[in-house]
């Protein structure tokens, strides 16, 4: 409907013009042109702003920021660094959230909340689920010793038989310290991520459990 109100206000606004270059072409006065001609472009141009559909909203993600001028904020940092940009299938950064709260045996628990990529099969989503965990925990663990325990989740967004798409806890794990101390950091780190610290840390939750 607004789209019909905007052709009819440009052609008012064109019988506006032809009536004031060439009346004769209209058959009426230049002043009768004008006061058809421009009340009508007037009407229809008011009626396309009232038809008009108002404009998409686009959604800003912004990402998480941290004051890094506190012991916190620097391991928050050291964790944000280590998951990097977006994911591939949403507009939303892979790091969604870290706290950073005292042990009362002394250092620091991390608690990390991630955004997982879409990766087509179950088993390469939670394999990419368990990199990005892996990337975490070497990044804390080879960054500092203040750390006493790291726990990730990964979050994927499940679509059920309906189309609903919702956020889901894919996969959960947890490191500390005494175990870490054991790990030898200093190996591949694609072995590492796929070997070393699955087979040692503690798994908390697994989606897609693999017999």
């Amino acid at each position: 409907m607004s789209t019909l109100f905007a052709v009819l206000a440009s052609l008012s606004f064109l019988g506006l013009w032809v009536g004031l270059i060439a009346p004769r072409l209209m058959r009426m006065s230049r002043k009768k042109a004008v006061a058809i001609f421009l009340s009508g472009a007037f009407v229809f141009f008011i009626l396309y702003c009232v038809t008009a559909p108002p404009e998409a909203q686009t959604q800003v993600v912004v990402a998480p920021t941290f004051a890094t001028s506190t012991p916190e904020g620097q391991i928050q940092e050291i964790a944000d660094n280590a998951a990097p940009g977006m994911t591939n299938d949403s507009n939303e950064y892979h790091m969604r959230n870290v706290i950073v709260a005292p042990d009362p045996a002394g250092g620091w628990d991390v608690d990390i909340a991630l955004n997982g990529d879409d990766n087509v099969t179950q088993n390469y989503i939670r394999q990419g689920g368990i990199r990005q965990i892996s990337d975490e925990f070497i990044a804390l663990y080879t960054a500092t010793t203040s750390v006493n325990k790291v726990s990730a989740d990964v979050f994927f967004q499940e679509t059920d038989k309906y189309g609903n798409a919702t956020d889901t806890v894919m996969y959960s794990a947890t490191l500390d310290k005494a175990t870490a101390s054991k790990v030898n950091w200093s190996a591949d780190k694609a072995v590492l991520e796929s070997q070393i610290l699955p087979g040692v840390w503690h798994t908390d939750f697994d989606l897609f459990t693999i017999e």
